[in-house]
C-alpha cells in the first residue's frame, strides 16, 4: 500500500485488514511500498481468493487479475494468529494495496 494511501484510510505498516468484494475475502497485514496510489498488489496464490475465475484474455489466455475491493479492519476482539484466505492460513503476510 502507498504510504499516502495508508494515511488515508489512517493505516500503518502491520496493521491488519480484510480485503472484500463479491468473490471473496483476504485477510492480511498492511506493507508500506512504492507503489502508485489506488492500486493494490497482492500475493499468488493467496489473491485468487479475490479474483474472478473464468475471466481471462480471449487472445493469450492470460487470467484477468484485476478486482475491485473494500479495505476494511477486522472486527474489534477478533485476532487470528495467522493471516487468513477465507478461512485458510496464508503463507504471504504481506499485502500492498493502494486506494
Amino acid at each position: 500500500m502507498s504510504a499516502d494511501d495508508a494515511a488515508s484510510l489512517h493505516l500503518v505498516q502491520n496493521d491488519r485488514v480484510i480485503l472484500k468484494n463479491d468473490v471473496g475475502s483476504f485477510e492480511g497485514r498492511v506493507f508500506l511500498a512504492p507503489i502508485a496510489r489506488g492500486n493494490l498488489q497482492i500475493h499468488w496464490p493467496e489473491g485468487n481468493a479475490i479474483i474472478r475465475r473464468g475471466v481471462v484474455d480471449a487472445a493469450g489466455g492470460v487470467p484477468d487479475y484485476n478486482a475491485r475491493v473494500s479495505v476494511e479492519r477486522p472486527e474489534k476482539g477478533r485476532r487470528p494468529n495467522e493471516d487468513t484466505i477465507s478461512g485458510h492460513r496464508s503463507s504471504h503476510p504481506a499485502l500492498n494495496q493502494i486506494g
